[in-house]
């Protein structure tokens, strides 16, 4: 009986050495097929990857051409306020200044006249008799 169980022992042992051997063939074959695929995904991905490269380098000259082009906003917009301010300076002294004399000037002469037609009215005026009141009084 010993004999039988030792051969049973050993085709057992021989049984689980054959699974073993199919097993690792098939993770070999497995192995094979990811490596494969892989291999092909790599190929694939390899013009997505120098298209993306290109659109960033593209991206890149676009950002720096349009900070170029604020920078160049920037600097014509200084100039056109030091520009206005200027001409907002000279209008104040080719035009507003001259205006403001002229205009104390006509205030002067409507004071002085407002000053003889007080004076030619004071000449003029009498003072006022009782016959004159009556003709306003309503009653």
């Amino acid at each position: 009986m010993t004999d039988a169980l030792l051969g049973v022992i050993a085709v057992g042992v021989a049984l689980m050495a054959i699974m073993q051997v199919v097993a690792l063939v098939y993770v070999a074959r497995a192995a094979g097929r990811a490596d494969r695929l892989i291999q092909g995904m790599a190929e694939d991905v390899r013009p997505i990857i120098a298209d993306v490269r290109g659109v960033v380098a593209d991206a890149a000259k676009t950002a720096s051409a349009a900070l170029a082009q604020v920078g160049r906003a920037e600097r014509q917009i200084a100039d056109l306020g030091s520009k206005l301010e200027g001409a907002f300076g000279q209008l104040e002294t080719k035009v507003m200044a001259p205006m403001r004399e002229g205009t104390a000037l006509l205030v002067g002469i409507r004071a002085a006249i407002a000053a003889f037609s007080a004076q030619g009215r004071k000449r003029d005026k009498s003072p006022p008799s009782d016959e004159e009141d009556d003709p306003l009084f309503v009653g």
